[in-house]
């Protein structure tokens, strides 16, 4: 996450932005997954923050949603900004949850 904030980084100072990514301290320092569908999805959506905020911050942040099993953890990743928003009636439009398969 450090490495995918730090790439996006640029991007927000350019435009007199904030970033910060926040990894909650019950995060575990190590989980397996797909590094590559997970930073390729981080980076869209706090992109999209960056592109559509003209001030104020983009938040990444990570949190531990629960431990399913042992060996095995929920995370959640949220991006949160300053900009004008999504109206509510087209949220769902656009996400869903991604469940591994």
């Amino acid at each position: 996450m450090e490495d995918t904030a730090e790439s996006l980084a640029s991007r927000a100072q350019d435009k007199g932005l904030e970033l910060v990514c926040l990894i909650e301290t019950n995060v575990p320092r190590l989980v397996s997954g797909d590094p590559t569908r997970l930073r390729q999805v981080v980076v869209n959506l706090a992109g999209n923050a960056i592109k559509f905020t003209q001030t104020g911050e983009v938040i990444i942040r990570v949190s531990l949603e629960n431990e399913e099993q042992e060996n095995r953890v929920r995370l959640r990743f949220s991006i949160t900004d300053t900009g004008i928003g999504i109206p509510q009636d087209r949220l769902s439009l656009l996400f869903q949850p991604i469940h591994p398969g």
